[in-house]
């Protein structure tokens, strides 16, 4: 049984790790094909798109994830020198920390939302259960009182 549950840990693992590598090259696809208009100018800007969408539907370690596999993305193909992970410039390196930071509260404010949604329906859930056990509980107790008369 214990083996299932790392198997699972595992499946989990790998399917976070996808849908970060996933959400990466698609921000890095839409980048791509903007720089014949906007050139090198925000060319973080799309992936914190993709950090959002992830660590909102994924929760905190996935989008520190896709802020990391953005990251590397975004330096390797549009910082100078191109196609390269050499940082020259310190304007550069600026940016690349704004965008570590930014992520990263990205990342832990959209996972702490997306805790909160769930415990939230799960209380409601459970305040539905409640509440139909109570209307069950009265039912029972009015057939009683009725039959008492």
């Amino acid at each position: 049984m214990k083996w299932i549950f790392i198997v699972q840990k595992i499946v989990a693992s790998l399917r976070t790790l996808g849908i970060a590598a996933l959400a990466t090259s698609v921000a890095l696809g839409i980048r791509l094909s903007l720089t014949p208009l906007i050139g090198s100018e925000a060319s973080m800007l799309v992936f914190t798109m993709a950090v959002m969408a992830v660590a909102g539907t994924q929760g905190a370690l996935a989008g520190l994830l896709t802020t990391a596999l953005s990251l590397l993305a975004g330096s390797f193909f549009f910082r100078a020198p191109l196609y390269s992970f050499r940082i020259v410039q310190t304007r550069e390196w600026e940016d690349l920390i704004l965008f570590c930071i930014v992520g990263t509260l990205i990342s832990i404010m959209a996972g702490n939302l997306r805790l909160a949604r769930m415990r939230s329906q799960a209380n409601q859930k459970l305040a539905e259960e409640a509440t139909e056990a109570l209307a069950v509980a009265y039912e029972r107790e009015r057939k009683i009182a009725d039959t008492l008369q």
